[in-house]
């Protein structure tokens, strides 16, 4: 996994204006917000992806990974080993990026992508119990992260 240049708990990329706006891939279906939830995002025969939107940077980078990484039974990281766990993947022709981790632990596996824009941050995490069952649908939520943009 290739680390994003310049990263800091408090580092992030350039955050843009607008909705953040995704294609699904094909047979994942979409469900609108509910409770919490900007959107639920379903694959087949996989788990779940939630969407959420919080303003402002909704905690920090390390807080949400770390929270992520609790979930699934592994140890926090301190802001020097974050880096090495991200992912980023820019957004097209815009200078902000989504951050992506995949952390499998005890209690399952994790994949995640975090975005923040100029009207909050976005969260997108793919979760189940069964590390197989997010290999399998993880193509497609890559796909879901690269067709990321932000409408005006």
């Amino acid at each position: 996994m290739a680390p994003p240049a310049a990263l800091g708990s408090s580092v992030m990329p350039t955050p843009q204006a607008g909705d953040l706006v995704w294609k699904l891939p094909a047979n994942w279906t979409e469900t609108g917000p509910t409770g919490m939830r900007a959107a639920t995002l379903m694959p087949p025969g996989g788990p779940e992806c939630t969407v959420f939107k919080f303003g402002g940077v909704a905690g920090g980078l390390l807080s949400n990974v770390n929270r992520w990484r609790g979930q699934v039974g592994l140890e926090p990281l301190t802001d020097g080993g974050l880096a090495s766990q991200l992912e980023e993947r820019k957004l097209g022709g815009t200078a902000t990026s989504a951050l992506v981790c995949d952390m499998t632990g005890p209690k399952g596996r994790v994949i995640g992508a975090i975005v923040v824009g100029a009207e909050g941050t976005w969260f997108f995490k793919l979760q189940s119990p069964e590390p197989s069952k997010i290999e399998a649908v993880k193509p497609g939520f890559i796909a879901v992260v690269d067709s990321l943009s932000f409408q005006k």
